[in-house]
C-alpha cells in the first residue's frame, strides 16, 4: 500500500492557484476564476460574452455539434488574458447535449462501479440516440424516502464530449471536470442556501438558456424529477418565454399529479440567460409561485479591484456553482 496515496487523497492542502470554470452555452459564453481565502471565495476574474447569431449548435449526436470557429476564437481571448497559464479547467456543457435519468425502485445497488455501469447499461440501452457503449456514463448514489437506493445518471457521447473538450486544447488546458449546466446551479443552490436536516419541502429549479429550459425538482434535498426541453425558435407564433412557461406548466402537472407533489415551496430560477428578470416575471403572472432568482451576490465576495454588476454575477451562478463545489 502507497501510505503517500491515502494522505493526499484526505488531506488537501490550499492551492494558490486560482480555479477555473467556463459555462459553454449555444449563444453566451460564461469565465470565472475563483480564488481561495481564509473566509471561503473570491471572485477573481470574470467574462460573460456573447456568440455570434448563429451560436454553438448542440446536440446529444456528434454530428449534430457545430462550434463555429468564432467560439475558439472567444475562449483564446479569455484564457490569454491571464497572466498564469491555466492546467485544469472545469467545464459546464449544454444540458440538451447530455442525457440526465434518474433511475428508482432499485432493490440494491452492485458494491462495485463496474457493475453498477453495467446496471446503467442494460437499463437505458434502448433509450439514447446512440450506442450506450460510446458514452461516458456519470452516476450518484442516491436515497429515496423509503430508504431504497437510487441512481442520478448523466450520459454524453463521448465524441460529443470531445469536441467541447478540444477547444481548449491550444491552450493545454485539460477540462478536469465536466458536468451539465443544470449541475453547477444545484451545486450552488446546494453551497449556498442552508437547509435543515429533516426539511420536506419541496422546491423547484429552472436552468434557462433560451434554447433549452431544463427542471429540476427536490423533496428536501432528494432529487425527484429532471427533464430538459428544447425550445427551438418558437413556432406557432409563440415566443421563447411562451414554450418555456408551457414546458414549466407540463412538468408542474406531471409532479403534482404522477409524484405527488404537496406544492412548491419555491421556484429557483437560473442560467447564462439574459432574459432571467423576464421569465421570473413571467412565471409570477401565470403560476401562483414564489420565485426567486438565483444570485451570488450575496454569497461571493470580490477580489480587489474586480468589478461586476448583480445581473452579470446572477448569470454565472451556474460556473461559481461548479467551482466551490469543485
Amino acid at each position: 500500500m502507497n501510505p503517500f496515496k491515502s494522505i493526499v487523497e484526505v488531506v488537501r492542502l490550499p492551492s494558490k492557484s486560482p480555479l477555473t470554470g467556463m459555462e459553454i452555452s449555444q449563444r453566451w459564453l460564461g469565465w470565472a476564476q475563483i480564488a481561495r481565502s481564509r473566509g471561503g471565495h473570491l471572485l477573481a476574474d470574470y467574462a460573460v460574452e456573447e456568440l455570434t447569431p448563429e451560436g454553438v449548435q448542440a446536440s446529444m449526436l456528434d454530428s449534430n455539434v457545430v462550434i463555429p470557429p468564432g467560439v475558439e476564437q472567444k475562449i483564446a481571448s479569455i484564457l490569454s488574458k491571464g497572466q498564469a497559464k491555466i492546467k485544469k479547467v472545469y467545464l459546464l456543457i449544454p444540458d440538451n447535449v447530455v442525457k440526465v435519468v434518474l433511475l428508482d425502485n432499485l432493490q440494491r445497488l452492485p458494491h462495485r462501479e463496474a457493475e453498477v455501469i453495467k446496471l446503467i447499461q442494460w437499463k437505458l440501452k434502448k433509450t439514447l440516440p446512440f450506442r450506450i457503449e460510446e458514452a461516458f456514463i456519470g452516476f450518484q448514489p442516491m436515497t429515496s424516502r423509503d430508504g431504497s437506493p437510487k441512481l442520478l445518471v448523466a450520459i454524453v457521447k463521448r465524441d460529443v464530449r470531445a469536441q467541447f473538450e478540444r477547444l481548449f486544447e491550444p491552450w493545454g488546458a485539460v477540462p478536469g471536470v465536466v458536468i451539465p449546466s443544470s449541475f453547477g446551479l444545484v451545486n450552488f443552490c446546494h453551497w449556498s442556501i442552508p437547509r435543515g436536516h429533516n426539511d420536506s419541502s419541496e422546491s423547484m429549479l429552472v436552468n434557462f438558456s433560451e434554447v433549452y429550459i431544463s427542471m429540476v425538482i427536490f423533496r428536501g434535498t432528494e432529487i425527484i424529477f429532471f427533464r430538459t426541453k428544447e425550445l427551438g425558435d418558437g413556432f406557432s407564433g409563440k415566443s421563447i418565454l411562451e414554450i418555456a412557461l408551457r414546458e414549466l406548466n407540463s412538468s408542474y402537472i406531471y409532479y403534482k399529479e404522477r409524484l405527488g407533489g404537496n406544492g412548491l415551496e419555491m421556484v429557483y430560477i437560473g442560467g447564462i440567460s439574459p432574459r432571467l428578470a423576464e421569465l421570473k416575471n413571467q412565471i409570477r403572472e401565470n403560476f401562483d409561485l414564489q420565485v426567486e432568482t438565483i444570485n451570488p451576490w450575496d454569497a461571493m465576495k470580490l477580489d480587489e479591484g474586480v468589478s461586476i454588476d448583480k445581473g452579470e454575477l446572477q448569470r454565472l451562478a451556474a460556473t461559481i456553482g461548479l467551482l466551490v463545489r469543485g
